[in-house]
C-alpha cells in the first residue's frame, strides 16, 4: 500500500515538474520569436 501512495506522490511531483517546464520553455519560445519578428520587420 505504501509504495502504491509514494508512487502517486512521486508520479504527481514529476507531471507537475514538467509542465513547469514546459509552460516556461514556451513562454521562453515565444518572447524569443517576437523579438526575431520585431527585428526582421525592423520595428
Amino acid at each position: 500500500m505504501f509504495e502504491i501512495v509514494t508512487v502517486g506522490a512521486l508520479t504527481a511531483f514529476l507531471t507537475a515538474v514538467g509542465n513547469g517546464a514546459a509552460g516556461e520553455m514556451g513562454k521562453q519560445v515565444l518572447v524569443s520569436t517576437g523579438a526575431l519578428v520585431r527585428r526582421t520587420l525592423g520595428a
